[in-house]
């Protein structure tokens, strides 16, 4: 474990002491606790804003598993799908040097696309993915060895100021709570100079390229589903959308298919979306090349 680079996600002070079960925050006094995954000791960075209440993130996560299919099937269908698209990448990403944060990066499979002389750090809300790693390596070897990973979000990072030659978020950035906590702790944890990639299935064209009303969206939803499901579709996305507007993403203490479709909290992000925000923080854009239906994005900090 490389705690050099290591601070607190919410206070960002790097006075941390650690003990074999916790690690303590010199500065806010808050505390993270260490468990064991695997053969590894993971530290479990995600903020408890209400200690109380189950943390709404891993809350989310632990849902999203829940209802979906068996999960190693789900790994070995992404594991092909990647296989698909894996020298695309490589020529996309520039992973040969310096240390590479890999936000939201679940198992690792990025790991295959970053080179030898690159550190790679995973961080990721569902601490049990370091464990499915086990699983992977019978596919790819490179992929079932040991890595490094800490359990977070991309809103509170829990790593010192400018740590990092490159991060990615790679098909997660519409799963985030908040997009601005997100893109303003990638710029500070980025040296001068580093790169940030963003790829993303941002959903259809007419959808990428051009606004689409809110009516329609409402008659599409409509046309699939009953009317019924369409009132309550609409109306858990306005309540969902005012709770996470007020209080961002720490007091959302409750998740159903009909507000969280498929972790997918941000809809109908545009590449355009991306690039004005990012540069709102900052970033600068370097270049946005599309790879079957998704888009990578490479954003510079200057």
């Amino acid at each position: 474990m490389n705690r050099d680079i290591l601070a607190c996600p919410v206070c960002k002070s790097s006075d941390l002491s650690f003990s074999a079960t916790v690690v303590r925050c010199g500065d806010c006094g808050r505390s993270y606790p260490i468990e064991r995954h695997d053969g590894a000791d993971i530290i479990n960075f995600i903020p408890d804003f209400a200690a109380r209440f189950q943390n709404p993130v891993q809350k989310l996560w632990r849902y999203l598993l829940a209802t979906s299919v068996a999960e190693e099937q789900n790994l070995f269908d992404n594991l092909h799908s990647f296989d698909a698209y894996d020298l695309q990448h490589k020529e996309c990403y520039d992973f040969s040097r310096g240390r590479v944060l890999d936000i939201g990066g679940g198992s690792g499979v990025l790991r295959r696309c970053v080179g030898e002389g690159c550190e790679y750090v995973d961080v990721e809300p569902d601490i049990s993915a370091y464990e499915r790693r086990s699983f992977l390596g019978k596919f790819d070897s490179r992929l079932g060895a040991p890595f490094t990973f800490f359990c977070g979000v991309g809103e509170y990072l829990p790593f010192r100021s400018r740590s990092f030659d490159s991060a990615v978020l790679d098909g997660m950035i519409e799963h985030v709570f908040d997009l601005n906590y997100v893109f303003s702790e990638a710029f500070r944890i980025l040296k001068k100079g580093g790169i940030l990639y963003i790829s993303a299935d941002f959903h259809a064209p007419a959808v990428r390229f051009g606004r689409v009303s809110v009516f329609r969206k409402v008659m599409n939803y409509f046309r699939r589903k009953s009317l019924v499901a369409t009132i309550k579709r609409v109306a858990s996305r306005i309540f969902f959308g005012i709770r996470r507007r007020m209080n961002p993403w720490k007091n959302i203490l409750d998740f159903s298919q009909s507000q969280v479709e498929n972790g997918h909290i941000y809809d109908d992000l545009r590449t355009w979306d991306i690039e004005e925000i990012a540069g709102q923080f900052g970033f600068r854009l370097e270049k946005s090349q599309e790879i079957g239906l998704a888009t990578v994005i490479k954003l510079i900090k200057p």
